[in-house]
């Protein structure tokens, strides 16, 4: 398989960072047996060039892995809280910790619905704090405080991004095992992949050899980028905390579009089950999308793609993956600018053979 980084994709790569003000991105393209990477830019301003083993928060990229965890451990039948596998109710593990404003809510929420957000429950990000009253927060506190905030509808109704949620599903997994998420990511899936420069914890990931880049944001008025501060991980934890390279996020996507271990295939029969209905229009040169654990599910010129983003202050992350063409991109850079989208978009739609006038522009919008 020819090489996808060419030099006329360099200079298209380069051109859109130097657009964006976006100091610097890591790129790994998975093509059948071939996998290729490429970074450009800077992994930490003024002369750390990233490279594809620099170490990029993932952000929300870290859900995929919870929800495979949670699906292996439901498969093994080897915790009984875990006994009605998905339709399992969050309240019969968390207790007096998950409380929402609707008692039939409280009581019939399931695990299913936390992972496909649609529980009912609205992004509210003001709810994963870092302290209060001096005191450090943690994943159970952000899951107490989901009974200060109003349903924004009736669970299985409706798709509602929620990152409080996750942070949930950490505390269902971590009560279950009596194991933290970092220990049970790492036996069940990190570990088995050799996943080695992938972390959940910000110290970790600052002591390893490779380097951790930094975030940035432009400002105009000054003319510069500037650097951001390190999100501490363990209040993100499931939600977001992840930190890893290009070249280990190769070996999950690698997984995923062979459906090999450590996962069985019906764990990944149940990754790619879409849960709910995001948007029911076709949207952005995309057909209608589908969530479900995780990942959504929709279709790019009759090619059904599975992807997902993830966001921090700091870092961006975006993967792509096409089970029917085993093709697989991740992008990780040092701000959720995007251009991740932009060079995804250009490099699935030259794999795909797309004409260009059925592109659909992102930089555009």
């Amino acid at each position: 398989m020819n090489d996808p980084f060419t030099p006329e994709f360099a200079e298209f790569a380069t051109e859109t960072m130097d657009e964006w003000k976006l100091p610097g991105i890591s790129i790994a393209v998975i093509d059948g047996d071939d996998v290729f990477s490429k970074s450009f830019g800077y992994a930490t301003l003024p002369d750390i060039l990233a490279t594809p083993e620099t170490l990029w928060y993932g952000g929300s990229t870290t859900k995929a892995f919870v929800t495979a965890a949670l699906a292996h451990l439901i498969e093994s039948e080897e915790y009984s809280a875990l006994s009605d596998g998905w339709q399992t109710k969050v309240s019969t593990i968390l207790r007096e910790d998950f409380v929402t404003q609707d008692d039939w809510a409280t009581n019939n929420i399931t695990i299913e619905d936390l992972a496909s957000h649609r529980s009912g429950l609205g992004n509210n990000d003001a709810g994963i704090r870092l302290h209060e009253d001096g005191r450090k927060w943690t994943i159970r506190d952000i899951a107490r405080n989901l009974r200060n905030f109003p349903l924004e509808s009736q669970p299985r109704t409706n798709f509602s991004y929620n990152n409080e949620g996750y942070a949930t599903l950490s505390l269902v997994i971590e009560t279950v095992t009596g194991k933290s998420l970092r220990d049970v990511l790492t036996e069940t899936i990190w570990g088995p992949l050799g996943m080695t420069s992938t972390f959940l914890d910000l110290q970790e990931a600052e002591d390893a050899s490779e380097h951790l880049s930094t975030g940035y944001y432009w400002d105009p008025e000054e003319n510069c980028h500037k650097p951001i501060e390190q999100l501490p991980t363990d209040i993100l934890s499931g939600a977001g905390a992840i930190i890893s390279n290009v070249l280990d996020y190769t070996k999950w996507i690698k997984c995923l579009l062979r459906q090999e271990a450590p996962l069985s295939k019906q764990v990944h029969k149940d990754i790619r089950r879409p849960r709910i209905v995001d948007n029911p229009d076709p949207a952005r040169g995309t057909d209608i999308s589908l969530y479900g654990l995780s990942w959504w599910r929709t279709s790019i010129d009759g090619h059904v793609i599975y992807w997902h983003s993830g966001s921090t202050t700091a870092h961006g992350a975006l993967i792509y993956w096409l089970p029917k063409e085993d093709y697989g991109v991740v992008v990780l850079a040092n701000h959720p600018s995007p251009v991740r989208e932009i060079i995804v978009r250009q490099l699935v739609n030259d794999r795909l053979g797309v004409p260009l006038a059925r592109r659909y522009d992102i930089a555009q919008e």
